[in-house]
């Protein structure tokens, strides 16, 4: 399957005089890639998959990570944008995604947002929208400052911030809307209970509130729940 590679260009890989590259370790057992060393995230791609490169960044960017990288067996299209600020970086992304027309689309958002909450709602918000099952949204977390990263996968915290979304309004009003379905999780219990106490239909309330109840005792033993976004 033809896929296309997005990556938010940074400006690093030299070091603080530019005078010299430099290199930090990435980890990338979870994308079944090779481990190593480079120059930045984008390095790691180039090295890594063998697709269409679409550059996202600022025209100094841009020319900085030229003078660094190697594009030339590469089929690589840079796009410029005059501002990098969230909305100039998220309009582009989305016309990139809506246009792959089915391909599978490897969006890395290493360079763009290097707090993990920032990534995980843009995930979110990307898939919402989008709704493309051929997306997967990797990231370059932090280990040593500079020194070591570890590429995760945020595709798993798109249901998870969708379902904290549900949580936080149910728990408010005391209703929940079935919308999504998480992989591990009941949420029509959470549904079925909600129903049960806004049309005070006690016989049915006492069932679903155990059936909840055992939904949440289940998804607190799931370390996708208590590790990404723990249920209380």
């Amino acid at each position: 399957m033809k896929k296309a590679v997005i990556t938010i260009l940074g400006t690093s890989g030299m070091n603080k005089e530019k005078t010299e590259k430099t290199t930090a370790y990435y980890g990338a057992s979870s994308l079944e890639k090779k481990s190593g060393d480079y120059h930045n995230a984008t390095d790691f791609l180039l090295k890594n998959y063998d697709d269409t490169f679409y550059f996202i960044g600022t025209k100094v960017a841009i020319e900085f990570q030229q003078k660094i990288l190697d594009y030339k067996n590469k089929k690589v299209v840079c796009k410029e944008i005059t501002d990098d600020n969230l909305d100039a970086i998220f309009e582009m992304v989305y016309t990139l995604i809506s246009e792959a027309n089915g391909e599978k689309v490897i969006l890395d958002i290493t360079h763009g947002f290097r707090h993990q909450p920032i990534s995980a709602i843009f995930s979110a918000t990307l898939h919402r929208f989008l709704n493309n099952s051929q997306l997967e949204i990797i990231f370059a977390k932090q280990i040593v400052e500079h020194q070591k990263y570890e590429y995760i996968t945020l595709n798993g915290y798109i249901d998870i911030t969708q379902l904290s979304l549900l949580l936080t309004g149910f728990i408010r009003t005391l209703n929940f809307v079935n919308t999504i379905t998480i992989e591990g999780l009941n949420t029509m219990a959470f549904e079925n209970f909600s129903s049960a106490l806004l049309s005070n239909d006690f016989k049915k309330l006492v069932a679903s509130y155990k059936n909840l109840s055992s939904t949440l005792q289940t998804a607190k033993k799931d370390k996708k729940f208590v590790t990404t976004h723990p249920i209380t």
